[in-house]
């Protein structure tokens, strides 16, 4: 069993080759139509979208947290109303708005304001010793791939926004 706020989904014939039996169910459950319990309706994308392959050893950006988390919130029909938006926070467009796909931009914007991601301020970095930029914001950066503690810092995020319901 899966302890994660999704159905749990087992075709009778194996959708992915490339998932072994220890990973087939969660690879299902977690690509199948209406797999978010929010999904009352079973009509929205699965939480993470899959072709021919589920791709096991594949990393994910912050574009594709965004796509899951607003689509296990259930929250998938507003994320597509707001496609090709200018994605904001608090008013002020993000700087790097262009490098999230149009198509994407609802979840991005969702989960932004949902609380469960977070934009990045203008900064200045040092990029050697006395070498410093100025990075501008706020930022998504919907390319930067998760490391276990930013997924583990997201998924503390996620946790009180799904409890509290649609």
């Amino acid at each position: 069993a899966l302890n994660v706020p999704m159905r749990q989904f087992l075709a009778g014939t194996p959708r992915f080759a490339d998932v072994g039996p220890d990973m087939r169910v969660f690879a299902e459950s977690a690509t199948a139509a209406g797999s978010s319990l929010r999904g009352y309706d079973f009509g929205a994308d699965g939480m993470v979208s899959a072709g021919d392959g589920f791709d096991p050893a594949a990393s994910a950006d912050r574009l594709d947290a965004a796509v899951a988390f607003v689509r296990a919130l259930g929250r998938d029909a507003r994320a597509r109303e707001l496609a090709g938006t200018t994605v904001t926070v608090d008013g002020t467009p993000l700087v790097d708005n262009e490098e999230i796909p149009s198509p994407l931009r609802g979840y991005v914007q969702l989960s932004l304001d949902a609380g469960v991601q977070e934009a990045f301020p203008a900064e200045v970095r040092e990029v050697s010793p006395g070498q410093y930029e100025a990075v501008p914001g706020p930022r998504f950066e919907p390319a930067t791939v998760l490391t276990r503690a930013d997924l583990a810092h997201t998924l503390n995020r996620f946790a009180p926004v799904f409890d509290a319901g649609p």
